[in-house]
C-alpha cells in the first residue's frame, strides 16, 4: 500500500475521534487506533511512521477524553 492510503486513513480516524460525544465512544476510537497500528505493522510500515501516527491519534483522543470528563 502506498503512503497516501495511510494518510487518508489517519484523517478518517481523526474524524471518528472528533465525532466522539461520550466517553465510551472514545474507547471504541481507541480500539480503532490500535487496529490501524496493527494493520500498518502487518504491512511492514516503518516503525517510526507507525509510532508517529499512533502518537498523534492517541494524543488527539486524550484531549477529547479530557474534554468529556470535565
Amino acid at each position: 500500500m502506498n503512503t497516501q492510503h495511510y494518510i487518508d486513513t489517519k484523517k478518517w480516524v481523526e474524524k471518528v475521534i472528533d465525532s466522539c460525544k461520550t466517553y465510551p465512544q472514545t474507547k471504541t476510537a481507541d480500539k480503532l487506533i490500535d487496529n490501524f497500528y496493527n494493520l500498518m505493522k502487518t504491512q511492514n510500515i516503518d516503525v517510526k511512521v507507525r509510532c508517529d501516527i499512533e502518537r498523534d491519534l492517541k494524543y488527539k483522543l486524550l484531549l477529547i477524553q479530557k474534554e468529556l470528563t470535565n
